[in-house]
This record gives C-alpha cells, sequence and structure tokens, in this order.
C-alpha cells in the first residue's frame, strides 16, 4: 500500500496500532497481537509461520481491509489484557473475568477471548452471552490450571482458535453466535478435572509471610468465597488483609508447619483494624471478637468448640467442594 498524497494514511493507521499495543500498561506485543488477530479469524498458523501465511493470503487489492481490521482488534486486543481499559462500569462481569484469566497468566485461550470481546464490542452478542462464556474460560483455568497445574495439549489450543474462528464467521448472526458459544461452554465443561484431583490441588494453595508466591491467586480465592457468602466488610475488597486463624507464630510448635497453617481453611478477609486486634489469640476468644464486632465469619469457623488442624483440613476439604460445584462450576 503506496501513499496517494502528502498523507501517508497506512503510516498513520500503523501507528496508530503500535501506539494502541505498545502504550497498555499489560506485558502484550505486537507480534504476539497479530498472531492472535490471525488465529482468532483464520485458519491456525504457528507464529514462526504466520508472515509467508499473511504474505501469500494478502493481496494488493485486499490489504487496506486487513489493515482496517488489525486496527480494528488492536483495541480490542489491548482490553482483554488490560481490563481496565475500554470496559465501562456495566461491564464489571466481563472486566473481572478478564483480570482472572490474566492473573492465570493464560496464553492458549487469547483467540478465542479475542473472538468474543470483538463480537461483544461489534454489537453482534449481548453482555450476558459475552460474560458467560468469559466466565466459563476463568472458571474452568482456575480448576484446570490455577489448582490442579494440569498439563496442556494441543488441543485445548485448537478448541480455542477454532471457537474463535467459527465465532467470528457468525458475523451479526446472534443465534448461530449463541448455538457456538453453547458448544464451546459444554467442551470446557468435558475436559475439567475430576473432584478429587481438584481437592488435592486445593489443598497445596498456601499464603503465608514465607511462602507468599501464591498471595494473589489466595486473594483472588478469597474474594470469591467472600462474595459467594455476602460477607461485609467496612472496607473495599483491595483493602482487606488475610487473616491466618491459627497464627503462623505456631509454626515449627508441636505438630504445626506451614503447609497447615498456610492452607486455604486457616485463612480469611478481615478488615486492617480488626486483624489487628486479633493478633495472635487464642481461637476462642478470636471468635468472641469477630462476634463481638459483627464480623463476617464462615460459618465452618463459627460452628467449631476448638480450631486444631483436623479442622483446618476439614474446612480446606469443605471449601475444595464449594469452589468446584458452585463457585467456580461451568
Amino acid at each position: 500500500m503506496k501513499a496517494k498524497s502528502s498523507v501517508d494514511a497506512v503510516k498513520l493507521k500503523w501507528g496508530s496500532i503500535l501506539k494502541t499495543i505498545h502504550d497498555s500498561s499489560a506485558d502484550i506485543t505486537s507480534d504476539a497481537f497479530i498472531h492472535h488477530f490471525w488465529l482468532s479469524r483464520y485458519e491456525a498458523v504457528p507464529l514462526k509461520k504466520l508472515y509467508p501465511v499473511m504474505k501469500k493470503r494478502i493481496t494488493s487489492k485486499e490489504a487496506p481491509t486487513y489493515l482496517t481490521a488489525l486496527e480494528h482488534d488492536a483495541g480490542y486486543y489491548r482490553a482483554i489484557h488490560e481490563p481496565s481499559f475500554m470496559w465501562e462500569k456495566g461491564e464489571v462481569r466481563a472486566a473481572r473475568a478478564l483480570a482472572a484469566i490474566q492473573l492465570f497468566r493464560l496464553v492458549q485461550p487469547t483467540p478465542a477471548v479475542l473472538s468474543l470481546v470483538r463480537a461483544f464490542k461489534d454489537k453482534n452478542i449481548k453482555l450476558g452471552k459475552t460474560a458467560e462464556a468469559l466466565e466459563a474460560i476463568e472458571n474452568f483455568h482456575f480448576a484446570f490450571t490455577a489448582v490442579t497445574s494440569s498439563r496442556s495439549s494441543g488441543g485445548i489450543s485448537g478448541m480455542y482458535s477454532s471457537f474463535g474462528r467459527k465465532l467470528f464467521e457468525c458475523g451479526d448472526d446472534a443465534n448461530a453466535a449463541a448455538i457456538e458459544i453453547r458448544l464451546f461452554i459444554d467442551k470446557l465443561r468435558s475436559r475439567r478435572p475430576p473432584l478429587d484431583e481438584f481437592k488435592v490441588g486445593f489443598k497445596q494453595i498456601l499464603y503465608t509471610s514465607a511462602n507468599s508466591k501464591q498471595r494473589n491467586l489466595v486473594r483472588y480465592i478469597l474474594r470469591k468465597f467472600a462474595e459467594e457468602g455476602t460477607y461485609r466488610f467496612s472496607v473495599d475488597f483491595e483493602d482487606l488483609t488475610i487473616e491466618h486463624l491459627a497464627p503462623q507464630d505456631l509454626i515449627g510448635t508441636d505438630a504445626w508447619n506451614e503447609e497447615t497453617i498456610g492452607q486455604l481453611g486457616n485463612l480469611f478477609f478481615l478488615d486492617p483494624k480488626m486483624n489487628g486486634k486479633l493478633s495472635n489469640r487464642p481461637f476462642v476468644d478470636k471468635l468472641a471478637l469477630l462476634e463481638a464486632n459483627s464480623c463476617s465469619v464462615p460459618e465452618f469457623i463459627r460452628s467449631r468448640p476448638e480450631w486444631d488442624e483436623a479442622a483446618i483440613l476439614a474446612h480446606t476439604d469443605a471449601m475444595a467442594e464449594l469452589a468446584y460445584s458452585k463457585i467456580w462450576a461451568i
């Protein structure tokens, strides 16, 4: 494409595409964008082979159409990696699912996610369908990636690329798009790890001051449980702190170890002031303080006469079953 006047429209469009990608606060590149753009619309091609395929496919006559499509998708690509970009208040459900997908550091679903966001932003599918599909991806990878660390196969990458293309080909046919989304969600559900495998992985998610690698994942999980239990807090979720009911000072004493103290069954959200008041008090005193201050506490904890290793393990198991059957159900 050559400039037809003193204003090089092609160069301006290409510059706009690069600026949209490079200005993002997310770690995205123009090469990855072009690759996922292609996978979400056309045939699956490895990144190393993409350039010759595009060069062969895109004729001079078709080049303006492809350039416009790239410019069109650049903002959507940034929006799926940067949930604060291009999402309005009423679209928070979709934005939160995208934030979770980024938390899990996922690349494979990108062609499908890009196709979904494009279809929604172009008004070909409604917000409800978009959020439903994005949450299905979130919930699948919570179990498959975040909890069980299952190994991905080429079949899963192919599933995402295939769905992206099929949804793109639906155009503005909302009924056809709804069918493709339903079939796609069914495929995710069929590939979900079984409950027993999920429970094993769930027990291995830990957070202590000395082992904080999974802190963001733990905060994400505790927020989901708090929302499921409709817990009330005096501060925003971002300002809440993680309370260890059996305190970390117990690690290394008697039968207490980091694997038990850091387990999800021993953790819940509290506002910073109350967390400070609890400090390392005995369980009975902590519970009395929480009750006196009308704090939201999981019912399992409220019903226990004492808080020992068996109680933590039982609570973790109960949380895993609720997570699998309801909170992250597909």
